[in-house]
């Protein structure tokens, strides 16, 4: 009985503690939107019927957890008409090894409008309004530290209307990568000069020391649940 007792309160723990670190979730790496014109914003839809995603790189120094994902863009036409977006992350990989660019999708999530979190930043390019959007992952995703990642956001839109990502400034550590469907060649990935506006939010991985801290408080708490029934 104490046995079960302990394993229980253990799953509990554990379950607090990711719900603990979504709920306080920060920012692990973002970009700075480029709102200067000319600038751009670069059609990324599924509606374009060319297959034209952008991808955009990031490197975490820490093991964390993904929980949430937000970008900016513009859209060409009725923004209400983009029914979801595809949000996914994939590794790094070697075009001619020489570029970097995306080479395996790790995680796809489809957000649907309503759940995009929409907000007019009130701000415009070209005289288009510029939305921010955000969303929370269904489950942390785990990264590698100090790894390459690549982000690609597209909208998934209704005809006549175009959802484009909007542009950030350049790092001078910044990667860009574009993704077409090239005639005799099928789908590739290639080099982008420039990058796009995001922010990735999450957490570090706890340290084997503070797992281990809340393992023993909730085997702790177990055995003293177990003598209450007693």
């Amino acid at each position: 009985m104490v046995k079960i007792c302990v394993k229980t309160t253990c799953v509990a723990f554990i379950a607090l503690a990711v719900c603990t670190m979504s709920a306080s979730a920060g920012i692990l790496f973002e970009t700075t939107p480029d709102l200067t014109e000319p600038t751009g914003a670069p059609f990324s839809d599924s509606v374009s019927g060319t297959g034209q995603f952008f991808g955009s790189s990031f490197v975490i120094g820490d093991d964390s957890y993904i929980t949430g994902l937000t970008w900016m863009g513009v859209n060409t036409g009725d923004m209400n008409k983009v029914n979801s977006f595809t949000l996914e992350i994939w590794n790094n990989g070697l075009l001619y090894d020489f570029y970097d660019v995306p080479n395996e999708r790790l995680a796809t999530w489809t957000v649907s409008l309503t759940d995009a979190n929409q907000v007019n930043t009130g701000s415009q390019i070209y005289g288009l309004d510029v939305y921010n959007f955000a969303a929370e992952l269904d489950s942390p995703f785990e990264i590698t530290g100090g790894e390459t990642y690549w982000l690609v956001v597209h909208g998934n839109s209704s005809s006549g209307s175009m959802f484009a990502w909007l542009q950030a400034e350049n790092r001078s550590e910044s990667k860009g990568a574009t993704y077409s469907v090239q005639s005799g060649e099928g789908p590739q990935w290639w080099s982008a000069s420039r990058e796009s506006t995001f922010t990735v939010l999450g957490a570090p991985v706890p340290e084997p020391a503070t797992i281990s801290i809340l393992m023993l408080a909730a085997a702790i708490a177990g055995n003293r649940r177990f003598r209450h029934n007693a």
